[in-house]
């Protein structure tokens, strides 16, 4: 008799070992698929928490598409030349420079509120009338790259340190990104093909 309860209180204490065992390991288990789930929504966003990070951008700003669709609203005729985003009066704002037959303009987009804070126009040279400027600047703005991968790219070629200035314009032909990258009190200019993301030129201002 004694021997069949000594078996039954082994069997017992072995029986509460796996639970607990269970107990302790499930936690873990649930962390892990928290954290798979949330680098999931963060690939779907198409731009990931790291490349955020990497820029001077306040959290609510627009992103460089809807800032475009702002511009295309309001001037849906306007071929863009150039692009700019960076700090005026100690917050962010896009620049688009855009041309028509004959007129070149500048508009200015409030980066957080959406808002176009300024318009100006003035009339082309007479050598850039009747489309040349257009076909000559004008930006093919398909397969355009964002602002987040263009300072991932940036930061990482500047070898440390935050986007804080971003233009695009063509230069011969070529569309290219210029970034500017600040790391402590120093500042690195990064130029980045916008077809194929190579870095062309990094140089270190004084």
């Amino acid at each position: 008799m004694k021997k069949i309860w000594f078996g039954t209180l082994i069997l017992f204490g072995i029986l509460l070992v796996g639970c607990t065992s269970n107990q302790n390991t499930l936690p873990s288990t649930s962390s892990n698929l928290k954290s798979e789930a949330s680098v999931a929504n963060s690939s779907s966003n198409g731009e990931s928490d790291s490349t955020l990070a990497s820029t001077s951008l306040p959290e609510k700003a627009i992103t460089l598409a809807e800032a475009l669709a702002i511009f295309e609203k309001e001037y849906p005729d306007l071929t863009i030349t150039s692009i700019d985003l960076d700090t005026s009066y100690g917050s962010y704002r896009y620049k688009f420079n855009g041309v028509s037959d004959n007129e070149e303009f500048e508009v200015k987009i409030d980066a957080q509120s959406g808002k176009i804070t300024q318009s100006e126009r003035e009339n082309l040279d007479s050598d850039e009338t009747n489309g040349i400027a257009k076909a000559k600047d004008g930006l093919d703005l398909t397969n355009l790259l964002s602002i987040g991968a263009v300072s991932e790219i940036a930061v990482k070629a500047a070898g440390a340190g935050e986007a804080v200035e971003w233009s695009l314009d063509k230069d011969n032909g070529v569309m290219l990104w210029e970034v500017s990258v600040k790391n402590g009190r120093s500042e690195t200019s990064v130029k980045i093909n916008n077809q194929t993301s190579e870095v062309l030129e990094i140089e270190l201002d004084d």
